[in-house]
């Protein structure tokens, strides 16, 4: 007898890592707040970048995007304003751009974290998570990698920092679904380990029996 798999599709990452990696690079540490939003001079960097963080936004975008260059200013005037106080959010930049010498200039405007535009995650994470268009920004957890929202720039644009309490209570409801469908999943194949110990037993007391 075959049984249909009813494990959830979707499961939560048990990390950040698990979703974006490890390595990335920055804007090197000397630069005045200026030069690091006008000049490509980077470094690498790791997960401290935001391990203090509550969320990393996924910032899919591009240089030859029109719509992309307007939103840009909004986000970085939502990182200054978000992070004022202490670090709440990390943005990885995660590009589109169609050759090196466009990635660098593309991200020499921006002030957080992004890979070398030979790093395989650009691609990876795009196809991952289905980008078909540009800008678009995906909020994950910073400590679990769990996606919280894909409408990241329209939470941005209508909301500013007030979409920062939405994420709280979406990921609160997410989690809570999630969990839902997992106890139901452990509940269901529960009953069909128990049925198919069942089976399995009165399968060998029936061979045990035609036996002479």
């Amino acid at each position: 007898m075959s049984y249909i798999n009813l494990k959830p599709a979707f499961e939560p990452p048990s990390s950040i890592e698990n979703v974006i990696g490890k390595k990335f690079w920055r804007k090197k540490s000397y630069l005045g707040e200026k030069e690091r939003e006008t000049l490509y001079i980077v470094e690498e960097c790791g997960v401290e970048e935001f391990a203090d963080c509550k969320y990393v936004l996924l910032f899919f975008s591009a240089g030859w995007c029109p719509p992309c260059e307007q939103f840009l200013q909004v986000l970085k005037d939502f990182y200054s304003e978000v992070n004022i106080d202490r670090k709440m959010i990390e943005v990885l930049y995660i590009s589109a751009d169609k050759t090196d010498a466009e990635f660098k200039e593309t991200y020499a405007k921006m002030p957080w974290i992004t890979y070398l535009y030979s790093n395989p995650h650009h691609k990876a994470l795009r196809e991952r998570f289905i980008i078909e268009g540009v800008p678009m920004i995906f909020v994950a957890d910073a400590k679990t990698g769990f996606i919280i929202t894909k409408k990241g720039r329209k939470d941005i644009c209508d909301l500013g920092v007030s979409c920062m309490k939405n994420w709280e209570e979406e990921e609160a409801d997410m989690l809570a679904k999630v969990q839902h469908l997992t106890e139901g999943y452990l509940h269901v194949e529960d009953v069909r380990m128990k049925k198919e110990e069942e089976e399995n037993q009165k399968a060998k007391a029936e061979k045990d029996g035609g036996e002479v």
